[in-house]
């Protein structure tokens, strides 16, 4: 069964998996620009995840995620990954592609999600682990 968390708490998590993992590090200003939001805002919730104990702030400003918040992180970013190469690989256009798959990488249940993957790889869209070439 797939805990609960907000959809905001999904997307800060994901953001700092997708920069960390593209730069080594994240920090807010990195997910201001990533997520187009304020710097009340990612202050907000930075705060709000370290309560949680899914992201942790050091020193330096630098974002780092706890094992949980990685594991969430990771997670949402692969179904969005997932879902945004499936629209796209099924004739949808980028753009709708990727609003798309924002919108059902929170919302499908793991059963759902999981079929689905399976399904297409049957059909021959995707290889085991396949992944876009770029992280953001």
């Amino acid at each position: 069964m797939k805990e609960h968390y907000t959809e905001a708490d999904e997307n800060y998590l994901k953001a700092v998996y997708a920069i960390s993992q593209k730069k080594g590090y994240a920090r807010s200003i990195d997910i201001t620009e990533y997520l187009g939001v304020s710097k009340p805002s990612v202050s907000a919730a930075v705060k709000r995840l370290e309560e949680k104990g899914l992201l942790k702030n050091d020193p330096h400003m630098f974002l780092y995620l706890t094992e949980e918040g990685e594991r969430i992180g990771k997670e949402i970013y692969e179904r969005f990954d997932f879902l945004e190469q499936s629209l796209v690989k099924l004739g949808i256009d980028f753009q709708t592609a990727v609003k798309d798959a924002h919108r059902m990488e929170h919302d499908l249940s793991n059963a759902t999600f999981s079929a689905l993957k399976n399904y297409l790889r049957s059909l021959g869209l995707f290889e085991e682990g396949e992944q876009s070439p770029e992280i953001l």
